[in-house]
């Protein structure tokens, strides 16, 4: 019995890919997975497998560009999550019309300081609130956002300088 590269046990296409989309999906997700397969996967229409590209921290900055404008929330979300995602990239993201693809920015750790600023003097409370989540948010800016007028927002800010200092 010859023994073939396709240990799925799946049809593959063109590319050599396996055609099943969870075989898809699954590698969209595993953190081992090259930066060439996951080009070839940002091609697919399956948004789960689109997402999990999204997410991949191997996934390639120009892939992430490129998928930062598809019409799926999820997807973009995906992006805006992503720690290894470029910084002109989160800069547009923090900008989008959807409130959670600004609040996965504003909670992403490789998020720049100038967009933690900007989301910390929003006067929103979900954006002020998703910049003192982040772990690299200032103390100087913690300790602004714990005299804020929203008490909610104070009590994060609060809970978060104490957190740090533990």
């Amino acid at each position: 019995m010859e023994h073939t590269q396709n240990t799925l046990a799946e049809p593959l296409d063109v590319d050599g890919l396996p055609r099943a989309p969870y075989a898809q999906r699954t590698m969209a997700y595993n953190p081992s997975i090259s930066s060439e397969i996951l080009g070839q996967l940002a091609q697919s229409e399956d948004v789960e497998t689109l997402r999990g590209v999204a997410c991949n921290s191997n996934t390639p900055a120009e892939v992430l560009e490129r998928l930062s404008h598809n019409k799926s929330r999820r997807v973009r979300i995906g992006v805006a999550e992503n720690p290894s995602c470029p910084a002109p990239v989160l800069e547009r993201l923090s900008k989008d019309k959807v409130k959670d693809i600004r609040i996965a920015v504003g909670t992403n750790s490789a998020c720049p300081p100038v967009i933690l600023e900007r989301f910390a003097h929003s006067g929103n409370p979900t954006l002020q609130i998703a910049a003192i989540l982040n772990p690299s948010t200032a103390i100087s800016l913690l300790e602004s956002l714990s005299k804020d007028p929203n008490q909610t927002v104070q009590i994060y800010a609060k809970f978060c300088l104490n957190e740090r200092f533990l």
